[in-house]
């Protein structure tokens, strides 16, 4: 899951994720590659996302919905829909506590 390079902000319970919403990322977002990982940066916060993370990063383009996310994720990963929409839901929910998603 996210992992945390340094402290991130957080209001400490945003809970504006819901699985009709249609994440999108915040354009304050600085995105760099290093050592096959993905890395998010925004301020001083660093965080590094493994593949299943980057591939919700990826989808996260304010067209998709969480549904349609896990949908994907999924197939893709051959995982059960119910264990894929729990993931997302968790991870986008992370995501936008620390300002790094919005809801479109």
């Amino acid at each position: 899951m996210l992992r945390q390079t340094d402290h991130a902000p957080t209001d400490g319970g945003k809970d504006r994720m819901k699985p009709e919403s249609k994440p999108l990322r915040s354009f304050s977002v600085a995105t760099t590659s290093q050592d096959g990982n993905l890395y998010l940066v925004q301020g001083d916060a660093a965080f590094r996302l493994g593949d299943v993370e980057t591939a919700i990063w990826g989808l996260s383009n304010g067209k998709n919905s969480i549904v349609d996310i896990a949908s994907t994720l999924s197939r893709d990963y051959g995982i059960d829909v119910k264990t894929a929409m729990k993931d997302v839901l968790d991870f986008v929910k992370q995501l936008s506590d620390a300002d790094l998603l919005d809801d479109e």
